[in-house]
């Protein structure tokens, strides 16, 4: 046998334990050297199914998709015994190869996710895949709520018609401006996040600063020691803890603070946040690309800081957010492994290249071309204004103190301040050419800056997005990674001597053997 097949494994669980079950498009055997050693693929292979991720949706338009279906023929009733199974959340893994070479070594991995159930019917039982990353993206950011239970004036966990229920606030990094619930109402207690942060930077009411009292050791201490008049006590946490601040008096304005977590600036890079939050999310340390992360904090190392208070937050949100920041993303590889990239104007050394002889003619068309999916309506821009450093709390001229300075007061009314970056020649050529507007939890008015002149320059250019459908053959022993380079000499616009693009999406069409391609640049 010589032709490439189709190798699914699945993991589930009787009730007692879990075990591992081998299928294949066609039934082989792997050899003694392999792992698993001397096992059988059962041919139960139908259809090995269809799979899509993408990345960079804010150029591509396109959605994460990362659902599939595995079909696996059950006819004659050989895996009726294992129905009751539990699948859900449990691995699956797919492979294409040639039976007879080593095994896993040899053989093409295309997808390590989990599998969201098992559907049995008379004759099939299909099994809804998923990556990892749908797996996390839905969790909540924060599943420890506030549990009600205060015995006033003890406590930190509010009472049950105010705080019961919500999500405790999380600090990550340098934010400005948050609004921290209060979780004592008679000690005039706040929180301003579940962990530990490093400083408490200012803090206000009405936009007037408050003096800043005594540090406190323990949270205890911040609880039995009433701070001096027009001043407020602080507690940093600790593992296990949360911090908080303490009031003299109850504020007759909006309370709003200024906070850093994190032990150095390098803590609090967008790479570093948003490794913070997988972690959290229950993903493993050793499921996080440590070289993507690295090549990130590289990238930008700027400072970056979120934080969310008491309403429901998804895992994806907030990590896309901290991500965006620096013109990034995630994804997870065909190993299960969770990666960061930043988009960039593509160049270096590509993972593939395409020739025309290699592309499918889909419809009539060889290669889908469309604008991206920018406000640019496909035009390059002239012109990005970066915002940055939020203000958490917009107030109003109702909410601040008489004594705040008309400058802080303009900028306190503001969620956003901005940063401009504009190359008027642009508009030599594109007469109608857009100014594009992006949001940043970057910190740093330097920082911002040179991340509106780098977006400036990556689309100041024309930009295409193309989709590709090539034979799964052509990617044969090709890593396919989000991020990557892949190269298209196509006689078509200038292509022909070839042209680079960056591989955004990635759809497996197994049981035509076909992949199709999602590239911008």
């Amino acid at each position: 046998m010589s032709r490439p097949v189709y190798a699914v494994e699945v993991t589930a669980h009787d009730g007692t334990s879990a075990a591992t079950y081998y299928f294949g498009s066609e039934g082989f055997c792997t050899g003694p050297s392999d792992t698993p050693a001397n096992t059988h693929f059962d041919p139960r292979v139908v259809d090995p199914g269809n799979y899509a991720s993408d990345m960079f949706g804010w150029v591509t338009g396109a959605q994460r998709r990362s659902a599939g279906q595995v079909v696996l023929n059950n006819a004659d009733g050989g895996l009726d015994a294992v129905a009751a199974y539990g699948f859900d959340g449990r691995p699956i893994v797919i492979r294409r190869g040639v039976p007879g070479t080593a095994y896993p070594a040899a053989w093409q991995t295309l997808l390590t996710g989990t599998m969201e159930q098992a559907e049995f019917t008379w004759d099939e039982v299909s099994l809804l895949t998923r990556d990892r990353l749908a797996e996390v993206f839905a969790k909540p950011y924060q599943p420890t709520k506030y549990a009600g239970t205060n015995a006033l004036p003890s406590g930190e966990e509010g009472v049950a018609t105010d705080l019961k229920g919500k999500p405790k606030p999380r600090l990550l990094g340098k934010v400005r401006g948050i609004s921290p619930p209060m979780t004592n109402t008679d000690k005039l207690v706040c929180q301003l996040s579940d962990g530990q942060i490093n400083s408490v930077d200012a803090v206000y009411v009405g936009g007037s600063a408050v003096t800043a009292g005594t540090a406190r050791a323990s949270l205890a201490l911040l609880e039995s020691n009433t701070p001096g008049a027009g001043t407020y006590d602080y507690y940093l946490g600790a593992a296990g803890n949360g911090a908080f601040i303490r009031l003299a008096s109850t504020p007759n304005l909006p309370l709003t603070v200024d906070a850093t977590q994190g032990a150095a600036a390098s803590d609090r890079t967008a790479a570093q946040l948003a490794k913070q939050i997988l972690l959290a999310a229950g993903v493993a340390s050793g499921d996080i690309d440590s070289g993507s992360v690295a090549a990130l904090d590289t990238a930008n190392s700027g400072v970056v800081g979120v934080w969310t208070g008491t309403e429901e937050e998804t895992v994806g949100d907030v990590l896309q957010s901290v991500l965006r920041s620096v013109g990034a993303d995630v994804a997870v590889d065909s190993t299960g492994k969770f990666f960061f990239a930043r988009l960039e104007s593509p160049s270096g050394t590509e993972l593939t290249t395409l020739e025309a002889f290699e592309v499918l003619d889909s419809g009539g068309n060889p290669v889908e071309r469309a604008a991206p999916a920018t406000d640019s309506r496909g035009l390059p821009c002239y012109s990005v204004i970066v915002n940055y450093r939020k203000n958490y709390t917009v107030l109003t001229d109702t909410d601040l103190a008489g004594a705040v300075t008309a400058a802080v007061r303009n900028q306190l009314r503001q969620e956003w301040l901005a940063t401009t970056s504009t190359d008027g020649s642009v508009q030599t050529q594109f007469l109608l050419a857009p100014q594009l507007t992006f949001e940043s939890l970057l910190d740093s008015a330097s920082d911002a800056a040179t991340e509106a002149a780098r977006l400036l320059a990556l689309y100041k250019v024309r930009r295409d997005v193309l989709t590709v459908l090539v034979p799964q053959a052509a990617l044969d022993g090709v890593t396919l990674r989000h991020g990557g380079i892949v190269t298209l000499q196509v006689g078509r616009f200038d292509w022909a001597g070839g042209k680079q693009f960056v591989l955004c999406g990635v759809g497996y069409q197994l049981a035509a053997d076909e992949v199709t391609l999602r590239l911008w640049g």
